[in-house]
């Protein structure tokens, strides 16, 4: 059975503001989101500045790639998009 492939960004240097509901609407203008989530400090319950967006497809993931790093603005503050696969698909084998 082949795996299934994922398509999942880190994003960091998020403004405390965002939650997981605004990572998720940032992120649907570039594709289909299938998960979202801002990672939170538990014991003060406040952001961290990252979180994680999964894509329902290979389009999503590879055109907020495109952007680079610090190229897209949220809520006064740019952020910092990368690869959660070091820049590549598990099991593609291809470069994005």
């Amino acid at each position: 059975m082949a795996a299934r492939q994922v398509y999942k960004v880190f994003v960091g240097n998020l403004p405390w503001s965002v939650g997981s509901t605004e990572l998720r609407h940032f992120a649907s203008s570039f594709g289909p989101v299938t998960y979202s989530q801002v990672i939170f400090d538990r014991k003060i319950g406040m952001s961290k500045g990252y979180g994680f967006v999964t894509f329902g497809n290979r389009e999503g993931y590879n055109t907020i790639l495109k952007g680079g790093s610090g190229s897209y603005f949220l809520e006064g503050q740019y952020v910092n998009v990368s690869s959660t696969n070091g820049g590549n698909l598990p099991g593609s084998g291809d470069d994005l």
